[in-house]
C-alpha cells in the first residue's frame, strides 16, 4: 500500500482490516503457488473472532498464555507501561534511532504480540506434548501445501518446513517495526531455539543457521564447485 505507514499509525477494526483487501485482485489463482502475506493471517484472525465469540486479543490471552501460564507474553498496546518492556530500533548512517509507531492494529493476527524466550520455550513445548492442538492436526500444520501442480511448498499451516544438513527443520521469521525474530525446532533432536532482537537491523536467521550447525555438530561451511563458463549467469545485483 503506498500509504502503509498511515495504515500502521491508525487504530482500526478487524472489519476496517479485512476492507483494506478484501477487494484487491489477486496475485495468482489459489494454489498455483506460495507466497507469505499478512492478510491471510488477518482472515484467520477474524474467523478465531467469529468462531469464539471473543476479541483475537481476548482468545489469546484465555486460551494461549492464561492455559500455558506465560507471565511475559500479551498482546502489545504500545501506550500501555508494561515492566521490562523492550523498545524496537531501527538502524541508519547516523546509527541508531526508535523505531515508528505502530498501533498493533494493523499487524492484527499476523503479528502483535510480544514475549520473551523463557515463555516461548514454554510454548514450544505445550505445542510439540498436544497441550493446544492435537498431535493430529499438529503434523498438518508442519506438513508442507501441495500446490495444484502437485509440487510441495516448504509451507504448512504457520511454520515452515526444510531440511537443514540433513536434519527435518521446523522455523518462522517474524519482523515488525523496531524488531525481527526468528524460531528454530528440530524435532528429532528435539532443539529449539529463538532468537529475540530489538533492532531491525540484525539478522537472527542466519545467527539461527550458525547456532543451529554448532549444536548438531554440523559443518555449514563447504566448497560448491562452478563451472567457470557460468559464472556470467550468476553475475548481477541481487535483493
Amino acid at each position: 500500500f503506498p500509504n502503509s505507514l498511515e495504515i500502521e499509525q491508525t487504530k482500526l477494526t478487524t472489519s476496517e482490516i479485512l476492507n483494506l483487501f478484501k477487494n484487491k485482485p489477486l496475485e495468482f489463482d489459489p494454489g498455483d503457488r506460495y507466497s507469505y502475506r499478512n492478510s491471510g493471517y488477518d482472515v484467520l484472525g477474524a474467523i478465531i473472532e467469529c468462531v469464539s465469540g471473543m476479541s483475537y486479543e481476548d482468545f489469546v490471552e484465555k486460551e494461549i498464555f492464561q492455559k500455558l501460564g506465560l507471565k511475559n507474553s500479551f498482546y502489545d498496546h504500545p501506550g500501555e507501561i508494561v515492566k521490562n518492556k523492550i523498545l524496537g530500533y531501527d538502524k541508519d548512517s547516523l546509527g541508531y534511532k526508535r523505531a515508528d509507531y505502530m498501533t498493533m492494529c494493523a499487524p492484527f493476527s499476523a503479528g502483535g504480540l510480544r514475549s520473551n524466550v523463557y515463555d516461548l520455550a514454554i510454548w514450544n513445548q505445550a505445542i510439540h506434548q498436544g497441550q493446544l492442538i492435537s498431535i493430529e492436526n499438529l503434523a498438518r500444520a508442519f506438513m508442507p501445501f501441495k500446490l495444484n501442480s502437485g509440487e510441495l511448498s516448504n509451507y504448512g499451516y504457520g511454520w515452515s518446513s526444510d531440511s537443514f544438513l540433513g536434519h527435518q527443520l521446523y522455523h518462522h521469521n517474524g519482523g515488525i517495526f523496531g524488531f525481527s525474530t526468528s524460531g528454530f525446532y528440530f524435532p528429532e533432536e528435539d532443539i529449539y531455539i529463538a532468537i529475540l532482537s530489538n533492532n531491525t537491523s540484525s539478522n537472527p536467521e542466519s545467527l539461527n543457521f550458525m547456532i543451529s550447525s554448532t549444536l548438531l555438530d554440523e559443518e555449514i561451511n563447504g566448497q560448491v564447485k562452478i563451472d567457470k563458463n557460468k559464472i556470467d549467469d550468476y553475475s548481477g545485483t541481487y535483493e
